[in-house]
């Protein structure tokens, strides 16, 4: 059984992915993701990572700032999760 922590851990780690791939989408760079939404480009780097947490608020602002439903955030029906191709779509 998982622990929350691990839940936690994966769930950071999947947003991340779907962040990148909405910045990917429209060929942003991490820095002018970062400029627009005044945050540090080290941060939107560890939040595409997975490395650092973000609150509800800054969820909402990169769905507004992407112009998308929060759920799709949460849209990981697409991600692979396990083994050496994790992160990439199918």
């Amino acid at each position: 059984m998982r622990s929350t922590q691990q839940v936690r851990n994966e769930v950071r780690k999947l947003v991340g992915i779907r962040l990148r791939q909405m910045r990917g989408a429209l060929n942003y760079t991490q820095k002018a993701v970062a400029s627009d939404l005044s945050l540090a480009h080290s941060t939107i780097c560890s939040y595409e990572s997975g490395t650092r947490a973000m609150s509800i608020d800054r969820l909402a602002d990169f769905a507004v700032y992407y112009d998308i439903p929060i759920s799709e955030l949460f849209s990981f029906h697409r991600v692979k999760t396990v083994g050496e191709n994790a992160g990439r779509q199918w």
